[in-house]
């Protein structure tokens, strides 16, 4: 059974991300269309980028092609690809090597920061398949899943006459990306689950004489499984609130579990139920069939994306990786050139600042010296504020 979700809170932390600045505050669930022209934004940012840093000829090349080295589509295509390797790993782990089973609160959290993370940033920059493996420990975490096999789920088997394995991703890649990862995700890392909401809905069935309590706990069985292993893997776990998931869940096993009914009549119920609970916008039966449509399309355009054969092409995944080389390449020197120029600040400031002290500071002229000439032991003596600094002066700033 699901854990209760942590308690509600956002990070408004404003963040300087090694790879790109972007301070704007992204707030999910978010509309399908706005998730999209995000990921759209992110690939033109990166691909600009890399576009400037290329040489002459290959900027001529890159401008042939409208200065597009991804279409913003083919985003969501690796995206899906992506999220449907993590699914078939998931799927497959009844395998004996795993010592512990993934929990379906660390896959739904998991699948979340993944599209949420790649509305700031492009495959263009980062590897997807590191991303969402990335995704899944910071998920363990946060969910306070500890004792996971997350080395278990990047497992893979060499061949199909092979009985050895291999890691998908290198486990120690997912340490250094998980503070981008962090960053990314604006360091809000609150996810509510659907399980709560799909457990309260399952018991007001049955206290409320709609179903009887066997059948109300298969219709969670199997709203369970859509909430594990299909929904979260597309866009529609960033597209609408873990609850209303939960009420589409529910209306859309209605039929399989329920004779003679269709998912209408499953959407009417659960209406009914969260107006007596006190409804909200957005859960009218209407409503709750429009979104449910509105999923299994976004699921119908997952189970596509997936599949594309452009998806296989060698060719294309060469020059992905290439693209992100040229990336971190651009932001590696841009890095360098930043460091370079603050401590050429910083190396200014304090010439400056000490050319000041000397010009100002003037040793001070003591009594003695209107007096007959001292011995010459005290005038060969330097003054010792021209040796040590004043205790009380100015400390150099520091660089901004």
């Amino acid at each position: 059974m699901a854990s209760s979700p942590p308690p509600e809170g956002e990070a408004a932390h404003e963040h300087h991300h090694v790879h790109h600045h972007h301070h704007e505050v992204l707030h999910f669930p978010m509309p399908v269309d706005e998730l999209r022209a995000k990921r759209a934004a992110a690939n033109q940012r990166a691909t600009a980028v890399i576009v400037k840093s290329q040489s002459s000829s290959k900027k001529k090349s890159a401008d042939a092609q409208g200065g597009v080295l991804l279409e913003p589509i083919h985003e969501t295509y690796v995206l899906d690809h992506v999220a449907d390797l993590l699914r078939k790993q998931h799927l497959n782990m009844t395998a004996p090597s795993f010592r512990t089973r993934i929990e379906p609160e660390v896959i739904f959290s998991a699948n979340l920061f993944f599209r949420r993370f790649f509305t700031r940033h492009s495959v263009l920059e980062f590897d997807p398949l590191v991303v969402i493996f990335c995704c899944v420990s910071l998920a363990c975490k946060t969910e306070e899943f500890h004792d996971t096999d997350v080395r278990g789920l990047m497992l893979m088997p060499e061949g199909a006459d092979s009985s050895g394995s291999k890691y998908v991703v290198d486990p120690k890649i997912l340490a250094e990306v998980e503070l981008d990862l962090l960053s990314g995700l604006n360091y809000d890392l609150v996810v509510d689950q659907p399980w709560p909401p799909l457990l309260l809905l399952c018991r007001r069935l049955v206290s409320g004489n709609h179903l009887d309590r066997p059948t109300a706990e298969r219709i969670f069985r199997h709203a369970s499984e859509l909430l594990t292993s299909k929904w979260p893997y597309c866009d529609a776990v960033a597209a609408f609130p873990p609850g209303t998931l939960a009420a589409c869940s529910v209306g859309s096993v209605w039929p399989t579990i329920v004779s003679d009914s269709t998912t209408r009549d499953g959407l009417e119920v659960v209406s009914k139920i969260i107006a007596d609970m006190g409804a909200e916008e957005g859960s009218s039966a209407d409503e709750l069939e429009k979104t449910l449509n509105e999923i299994a399309i976004l699921f119908t355009d997952f189970e596509r994306n997936r599949s594309d054969p452009m998806m296989f092409d060698p060719t294309l995944m060469m020059q992905l990786v290439k693209y992100r080389q040229k990336f971190e390449r651009t932001r590696l020197r841009t890095l360098a050139g930043d460091e370079s120029r603050a401590s050429s600040r910083k190396g200014s400031k304090r010439k400056s600042s000490k050319s000041k002290e000397g010009g100002s500071k003037k040793p001070k002229k003591s009594k003695k010296e209107t007096a007959p000439p001292p011995a010459p032991s005290v005038l060969s003596s330097p003054d010792a504020s021209s040796v040590c600094p004043s205790i009380s002066g100015d400390e150099d700033e520091p660089a901004s």
